[in-house]
């Protein structure tokens, strides 16, 4: 007699179910594969992400703050050059003390300073230029030094 099985072990793979006429039970019983995450893998995932979001922006707070402070720095630097100048070309006099500020010139907050010490050579002067800025959040200061070279008779002008 014929039955409407097939034989044992035919059609169904290794380690399969029963053969039956729609293929091998064992492959019939299984689970189907899951869809969507979950929960875990989602929190997990958010978790990343936050972390992320923070580093980069911590990153770029440190960006800016650097990015002004090069900006004053540079400030500074032109500054003290530009009183030096000054000095230099005898606006401003070496044998006193001056201070100001750069308020006039569009600078608010930028303070300025001038010592001189002479040497032991007629006519030759350390110059010290210091450019200041005080507000709340900093105070920062470039200080430029220059040996200066004003021989006598030549007029200086003290403003």
């Amino acid at each position: 007699m014929k039955s409407g099985f097939p034989m044992s072990g035919v059609g169904c793979r290794a380690g399969g179910g029963m053969p039956s006429s729609r293929g091998c039970l064992g492959n019939a019983r299984q689970r189907p594969a899951p869809r969507g995450f979950t929960l875990l893998e989602v929190l997990l995932a958010v978790f990343v992400v936050v972390t992320a979001v923070v580093l980069l922006s911590e990153g770029y707070t440190q960006n800016l703050r650097a990015i002004n402070d090069n900006r004053v720095d540079t400030t500074l630097a032109f500054l003290a050059q530009w009183k030096m100048s000054e000095v230099v070309a005898g606006i401003i006099a070496t044998d006193q003390s001056n201070e100001g500020s750069f308020e006039e010139e569009g600078f608010p907050g930028y303070e300025w300073h001038i010592e001189s010490d002479l040497s032991d050579v007629p006519g030759l002067t350390t110059v010290h230029v210091t450019a200041r800025l005080v507000n709340e959040e900093t105070s920062r200061e470039f200080t430029l030094h220059r040996l200066v070279y004003q021989p006598e008779g030549v007029l200086e002008f003290g403003l």
